[in-house]
């Protein structure tokens, strides 16, 4: 992620972080969980959206920055994998833009099947391969850190 962040400076590219809130204890805007993750350090000029959507338009200015700054590809990274980064690759691609999807700099966890103790899991790996599957070729281009900054 901090590959993709530095690329996108070095190019005079806007880079836009997500904070998400909502009713789960995780993700209310008290928590001590509700913080960049230590290794971000945005600039002055890099806005920190607050979200309470699962995808990054729905709840913020997300698009009317973008139409302003006349950005017509999107580079998504980030946590969930297939829950937040997803659903905001759908709507940017149902809004119009072309959407590069680097899946190395998102991250998620393994589901329970069940939320019953010793449920079976579906595992990172098959989440990936799932999530990579719906979007390519639909709504993004699948990509490597080296594929966004190229």
């Amino acid at each position: 992620m901090t590959r993709l962040i530095e690329a996108f400076r070095h190019a005079g590219k806007p880079v836009i972080y997500f904070l998400h809130s909502d009713s789960d204890e995780h993700f209310s805007t008290d928590s001590p969980h509700y913080r960049l993750m230590d290794f971000l350090a945005p600039r002055e000029d890099e806005p920190i959206l607050h979200k309470t959507s699962r995808n990054c338009f729905t709840t913020t200015n997300l698009l009317q920055r973008l139409v302003e700054l006349r950005v017509t590809r999107v580079t998504i990274a980030g946590i969930q994998t297939e829950q937040c980064c997803e659903t905001t690759a759908r709507v940017a691609a149902d809004l119009g833009f072309d959407v590069d999807f680097v899946t190395e700099a998102t991250l998620t966890f393994p589901i329970p099947k069940t939320l019953e103790p010793g449920s079976t899991e579906l595992g990172v790996d098959a989440i990936v391969e799932r999530t990579e599957y719906a979007l390519r070729r639909r709504f993004a281009r699948i990509c490597t850190v080296e594929d966004a900054v190229a």
